[in-house]
């Protein structure tokens, strides 16, 4: 079996797996919870992901390009003092954040108990294995996480029904998938000894932040919206949008496909042939349309039964805000594209510049559509940003690299109109709807020839 084969497997047991038993937990904890409380609970996950973020997550592009390249064992020790380092200060930083501007003290404990998982992230060595190219230890070790985390929430919670139970699981659940990763780690043969030098430790920083530092306000923005909603409006309203908001982070498990497959092979590319780069792009680009608009279409049709059969009846005001949110879908995965397409190329400057100018735009309306329609409104505003910025990556790739963007959509139109008719006369039944519009797609994009038998040659060639 192929490297890219292997890995899209392990890909597919971790994220689809992990995402599914994810799910699975959110469900629970939505319906184990009111609506307030799963509010409170999204806003300590929130928080602990912008802990991760500033402490050790934004370093992982720089770590696996440097051990893509080839870099020595010492690296890696030298590497995970300097996240160690910066978790520490950042672990720091959060909890005073967290008792100057927090009054309620459910909140505040629950956010302190979730920022403690920081540090076993710390020592999950994602960025290593990406950069082999390995991706199994990882894989196993975020399916564990997910495993994990739901058996702790069934055993404490259940037995127990505390709020504190809920980080406390996450933590214990966080750290034995680092411990699996580490084993096998350490049964390849492999040593993680810490270095630290405040001369290397400062240069790695400085080389990671130039790299990373637009991956960090990516991930700003992607966390924004809760924090917003949490100051301006209600725990309730963060539970509202943060059910909708689970549904759209389950379907971008395609966006992690994109990331960690399309990423490494496009710079791999661009490195032995510049000129194939507009053919692979191009080949990218036409198999993400032909998957995300029938999954954006169908889940505006259906978003009513979806979220009323996983959330139950207490999350109905969800139900438009995912209508709205999952543009935010569609427009992500496509900005991947061109954004890390932008990277490949070494174009960080480029990409880095963009990324600022989102968080800008991110800010302010996602602000003011919040002032002006609640709720609603910041799910609209979330989608406008992220469609400014698909606009500016498109326009900046193409100064590079030429690939034709609407062709693709048009091929899309018969098999998706032929999937809304199905849709709407079977929306009744959500067992019924989903595969038959599915089914009807497909058979409709092959006989029309929006999918070519060169581009399943292709697939074939790539993947099996």
């Amino acid at each position: 079996m192929k490297r890219l084969s292997k890995n899209i497997l392990m890909l597919f047991i971790s994220e689809a797996g992990g995402r599914l038993i994810g799910f699975f937990t959110t469900i629970y904890l939505a319906r184990n919870l009111s609506v307030d409380r799963f509010g409170i609970v999204n806003i300590g996950l929130t928080v602990f992901a912008y802990a991760l973020l500033f402490g050790s997550q934004w370093l992982n592009i720089y770590g696996t390009r440097r051990i893509a390249a080839g870099e020595k064992s010492n690296f890696i020790g030298r590497f995970i003092s300097l996240r160690f380092v910066v978790s520490f200060i950042v672990f720091i930083l959060t909890i005073i954040l967290t008792y100057l501007f927090v009054e309620d003290t459910i909140i505040v404990s629950v956010i302190v108990l979730f920022v403690f998982s920081i540090f076993p992230n710390i020592f999950f060595l994602d960025w290593y294995y990406q950069g082999k190219e390995n991706l199994f230890p990882v894989s196993i070790g975020k399916l564990l996480i997910s495993i994990v985390y739901l058996l702790a929430l069934l055993f404490l919670f259940s037995n127990l029904p505390n709020l504190i139970w809920v980080p406390v699981s996450f933590l214990i659940a966080n750290s034995i998938g680092v411990a699996f990763v580490l084993y096998r780690f350490r049964i390849e043969g492999n040593s993680l000894i810490p270095s630290f030098s405040l001369n290397n430790s400062y240069q790695l920083f400085k080389e990671s932040f130039n790299l990373s530092s637009a991956s960090v306000v990516s991930q700003i923005n992607f966390n924004l919206p809760i924090i917003i909603i949490g100051l301006t409006l209600s725990t309730t309203e963060v539970g509202i949008f943060s059910a909708a908001n689970k549904l759209v982070i389950f379907l971008l498990l395609l966006d992690r496909f994109f990331y960690s497959l399309y990423f490494p092979a496009v710079t791999r590319v661009f490195q032995e042939s510049s000129e194939r780069l507009s053919e692979v792009v191009s080949f990218v680009l036409r198999i993400a349309l032909l998957v995300i608009i029938p999954v954006t279409v169908g889940g505006i049709m259906l978003s009513e039964p979806i979220i009323r059969l996983i959330f139950g009846n207490d999350y109905q005001d969800a139900s438009l805000v995912f209508q709205i949110l999952i543009g935010y879908f569609t427009t992500t995965i496509l900005n991947s594209i061109y954004g890390y397409g932008l990277v490949a190329i070494k174009q960080e400057k480029l990409y880095s510049k963009i990324i600022a100018l989102s968080l800008i735009v991110y800010l302010f309306s996602t602000l003011i559509f919040t002032y002006l329609f609640g709720v609603v409104g910041t799910a609209a505003g979330v989608v406008v940003s992220e469609f400014v910025v698909l606009v500016c990556f498109r326009f900046a790739f193409g100064k590079f690299v030429q690939v034709n963007f609407f062709c693709y959509i048009l091929k899309v139109f018969p098999a998706l109109l032929v999937m809304i008719i199905v849709i709407y006369f079977t929306s009744h039944n959500l067992l019924l709807s989903i595969p038959a519009a599915a089914s009807s797609y497909l058979l409709i994009i092959v006989a029309t020839g929006g999918i070519s038998k060169s581009d399943l040659q292709t697939l074939k060639e790539k993947i099996l």
